[in-house]
């Protein structure tokens, strides 16, 4: 690949990786009820490859029919499809999920994709991550 070529490739990702972080930005302002976990919204900015790979993967389960599925399960999922695609593509992209981002991206797809709406169940977040002095958003917790 030529020099020129190079620097167009890395630019454009440059420029993917900024509309991202803006989505991001946007969805926080607009979404953001102190519900999430404390660390989700920085991961997420870094991360958004995972969230639209687990919305690709929720939207699927749903058109098959699926009525209520574990984001956790979800997750497993996206994780063992890394893992076997690593193996056999070197340029596969490595889906690092941490556990707490989990309720963070399914509340978020929730509020996202109208059709996945009751997707996932809701539990109340633990008391360290809920900031009582935003409203709440709405969504129903089981």
């Amino acid at each position: 690949m030529s020099a020129g070529k190079h620097r167009k490739v890395a630019r454009s990702r440059g420029a993917l990786g900024c509309a991202h972080r803006r989505k991001v930005r946007e969805w926080r302002r607009k979404y953001d009820d102190g519900s999430y976990p404390r660390d989700f919204w920085p991961w997420l900015a870094e991360n958004r490859h995972v969230f639209d790979a687990f919305i690709r993967l929720a939207r699927l389960s749903r058109r098959r029919g699926i009525k209520r599925w574990s984001a956790d399960g979800l997750c497993h999922v996206l994780r063992w499809r890394t893992e076997v695609n690593q193996r056999y593509r070197s340029r596969a992209r490595h889906f690092k999920i941490d556990n707490c981002a989990t309720a963070g991206l399914a509340r978020l797809v929730m509020r996202v994709s109208p059709r996945l709406r009751g997707f996932f169940e809701l539990r109340e977040p633990p008391g360290g991550h809920r900031d009582t002095n935003l409203p709440s958003a709405g969504l129903r917790h089981a």
